[in-house]
């Protein structure tokens, strides 16, 4: 059977998949993928936190051996459900014959083939380290631990305003990213052939358990190659640019972490503007969020209260003594009688005629050109604050453009209620040893009370750490070079030149970035 007559048989019959008869096998599928595919299941160990997900039960008595068991149990239902796609495929069963079939075709098989196709998955990264193994032995041997180290001082010291007049440190530079791009283009192959590996493996099993050949001899004649050459010499041409397009994509990232950073755990840290640019603007207004916006911050933090007829504003105290002179609460007003109200005045005549903005008209301003903290200030004219805060981030679609956060901790967890999948941050100034953990993304520390073991508890548990509010140079020095993930700050700019110059020197930081880079496809 030619190639195009297999791939037209193939598709004609994967399209049976749609039928719902058939639907079962995407559950199928979800169960077999989290037990034989390791880059799935390395991906969820390193990004998901899986590991401080799973403490609660090794905390248990018996809970490692418990967990053993289940993820055995799970192991034996996916090998005996392995076999079912053949059946569908090569015999046109039904999902509920073909799953009947492979659990008939692999009884007393189950351990066997369990560890046959473990190995299988193994196998190449096992062959990778025996051939990593002697290299990074002899990199060791003839540069040493210190010379290393002294790469990664170099490195961070670099200036790349500088890099084509600087010898020294362009060398440096240049090994990392080439070493970085190794390590990186190893785990793409290693990825790209787990796959089939299993799948021949499957097949193989299958065939041995239902009794079939599964290798056929096969003639090649000595035109072949010349064949080959003469037909498909287009191949070369576009695997060398997929290639091409796959180091440079690579190296973009390498330098885009090292350098230029990164909002993840490893790159430098988020600069958030303290309810907008307020050394330029008033506090949570317009002017103050464009401000923002024009600084290049990395967040703007704003906050955000409850009027009487269940709209969400943006305003720091519940009362308005401070801002407009009129003692009353927010809660007791509508928005149409705070809308009238001028809230720039106070700060500077020149912005005078700023009204309250909404959240939601927030939001639509930083859409796209600056994230969002958003904190939640609940009071007692409250009418379902979180459930109205939800509903906006749902209707803009902010789950990658910001986070909610708030000093209470109930609202926190009615957020993560109603939609676990929103990122959230947890205001706190309290003392280290009267700090608690709670099921929340983000700890938001008064920068007074964040201490070293503080933030070694919080960076233990997978807890990402921010500071407020950070305004002398010192301070921001200080904590830039603890490694924390975010600074609230009235002084966003000098923050970010801070941020940009200061954190990439600390060697310690680039052999993080360094190490990630090797094994983290971008």
């Amino acid at each position: 059977m030619s190639v195009p007559s297999l791939f037209k048989s193939s598709f004609s019959k994967a399209a049976r998949l749609i039928l719902p008869v058939n639907w079962p096998f995407f559950l199928h599928g979800c169960l077999l993928i989290p037990v034989f595919n390791v880059g799935f299941v390395a991906k969820a160990v390193s990004e998901w936190q899986v590991i401080s997900l799973l403490t609660p039960i090794f905390a248990f008595p018996y809970g490692p051996f418990i967990a053993a068991v289940l993820l055995l149990c799970v192991l034996m239902i996916g090998v005996s459900f392995a076999f079912a796609f053949h059946f569908f495929v090569l015999n046109g069963d039904s999902y509920v014959a073909s799953v009947k079939k492979s659990v008939w075709l692999i009884r007393g098989k189950r351990v066997k083939t369990l560890l046959y196709l473990t190995a299988s998955i193994a196998a190449p990264y096992v062959f990778a380290a025996l051939v990593l193994l002697p290299a990074g032995l002899l990199v060791y041997r003839f540069f040493g631990a210190e010379i290393v180290g002294t790469l990664f001082e170099r490195a961070a010291g670099a200036d790349l305003n500088a890099f084509f007049t600087d010898a020294e440190h362009r060398f440096s530079v240049l090994s990392m990213v080439f070493a970085a791009l190794s390590g990186a283009m190893l785990t793409a192959a290693l990825s790209l052939l787990n796959l089939p590996i299993f799948m021949m493996a499957v097949d193989v099993a299958f065939c041995r358990a239902s009794g079939q050949r599964y290798i056929r001899p096969v003639r090649i004649s000595s035109e072949f190659p010349k064949k080959i050459r003469q037909s498909h010499g287009g191949y070369g041409v576009v695997i060398g640019l997929l290639l091409a397009v796959f180091v440079s994509y690579q190296a973009y990232g390498l330098l885009n972490l090292m350098f230029w950073g990164s909002t993840n755990t490893v790159g430098r840290l988020m600069v958030a503007a303290h309810r907008g640019d307020t050394a330029k603007a008033p506090e949570n207004t317009k002017a103050a969020i464009l401000k923002a916006i024009e600084t290049r911050a990395d967040c703007v933090e704003v906050d955000v209260v409850e009027t009487k007829d269940g709209v969400l504003i943006l305003c720091h105290d519940l009362n308005l003594k401070r801002i407009c002179g009129i003692k009353k609460d927010i809660g007791t007003m509508t928005y149409r009688e705070l809308k009238t109200l001028d809230i720039g005045s106070h700060d500077d005549r020149a912005f005078s005629g700023e009204r309250f903005l909404t959240l939601d008209e927030a939001m639509t301003l930083c859409d796209g050109k600056i994230k969002m903290n958003i904190e939640l200030k609940p009071s007692k004219h409250d009418h379902e604050l979180a459930e109205k805060a939800v509903d906006i981030f749902h209707n803009h679609f902010f789950y990658q453009k910001g986070f909610i956060s708030s000093l209470d901790e109930k609202i926190l967890t009615r957020v993560e209620t109603l939609d676990p999948m929103i990122t959230t941050c947890l205001d706190m100034f309290v003392p280290a040893k009267k700090a608690r953990l709670c099921p929340v993304d983000i700890y938001s520390v008064k920068a007074e009370y964040l201490t070293d073991d503080l933030f070694n508890i919080l960076e233990k548990n997978g807890k990402q750490c921010w500071a407020w509010t950070v305004n002398d140079e010192q301070n921001m020095t200080k904590l830039i070079d603890k490694g924390i993930a975010g600074i609230v700050t009235d002084h966003s700019e000098q923050a970010l030149v801070l941020a940009k110059t200061r954190q990439v020197r600390d060697a310690n930081f680039m052999k993080r970035a360094f190490i990630q880079s090797l094994f983290h496809i971008y």
